[in-house]
């Protein structure tokens, strides 16, 4: 797998996300890398398709720590649930718009903001330069 690329190449990230275990997942082309939270070893590289079920390269990836940790994955206008264990949920891909209304188009990148004292939990999205606000179910 190194051989078709390397976590250091030239291309860039489609996305990463940290697990609520603190475990850094990065996503490059076709594969993914996990980041040791206490040792910041990188684990080798690893299919996206064969170990996520989920077709590559991927758009943009989050994880949501206020909604019992689960990680999307957004490619196109669809996404994929996955539960706190990076387990598939059942029924997915799911239209982007079933779970975020008025979301289309391709996403570059998301982020998850959690919940404060004075705030709910937001995800912001960014498409083509631009940030579209959007505040979670």
């Amino acid at each position: 797998l190194l051989a078709e690329g390397t976590l250091c190449s030239d291309s860039p990230i489609d996305g990463l996300t940290a697990l609520s275990n603190g475990t850094v997942l990065i996503f490059k082309g076709e594969l993914l890398w996990s980041v040791d939270p206490v040792s910041h070893s990188v684990g080798g590289p690893q299919r996206i398709s064969h170990t996520l079920g989920v077709s590559s390269p991927i758009d943009t990836v989050f994880t949501r720590c206020n909604c019992h940790a689960h990680t999307y994955i957004i490619k196109g206008d669809q996404f994929w649930r996955l539960d706190g264990n990076m387990v598939m949920e059942p029924g997915y891909p799911r239209p982007l718009t079933s779970e975020f209304p008025g979301l289309t188009g391709s996403i570059r990148a998301a982020l998850a903001v959690p919940a404060s004292r004075s705030s709910p939990e937001s995800v912001y999205f960014f498409k083509s330069g631009k940030r579209i606000p959007t505040v979670g179910p």
